[in-house]
């Protein structure tokens, strides 16, 4: 072998490791990597991780909404009175506000807990 035949073999040989020791790639794999094995290691998604997943004020909104459903249908059931439908009324129409403010609340909170 002559001397630029060993040059350019040790030429490349040294190109091809600092391509190895730069990959543009690499984090992307890892990234991609991690995504991966986070996914396997996941159960099934249960009822309990979709309401994680939804804000508070939203479950405040439809947990005022089944208290005032409950109200109404309570008193309807319980009290003979004129009053009880405007009174039922009221309540599916205010718990579910106080509910969404409640939440909110409690959104708020976190938010500025992460701040």
């Amino acid at each position: 072998m002559s001397y630029q035949d060993k040059e350019s073999e040790r030429i490349q040989r040294i190109r091809s490791q600092q391509l190895q020791a730069r990959d543009p790639l690499k984090k992307e794999r890892k990234k991609q990597d991690h995504i991966t094995r986070q996914f396997k290691s996941r159960q099934k998604y249960t009822a309990s991780q979709g309401m994680a997943d939804v804000k508070h004020k939203w479950k405040g909104l439809m947990i005022g909404l089944i208290i005032g459903l409950s109200v109404w249908i309570g008193l309807a059931a319980f009290v003979q009175a004129s009053w009880v439908d405007l009174a039922g009324i009221a309540a599916v129409v205010i718990c579910p506000i106080l509910g969404f403010m409640f939440g909110a609340s409690f959104d708020w909170r976190d938010e500025l807990r992460d701040v």
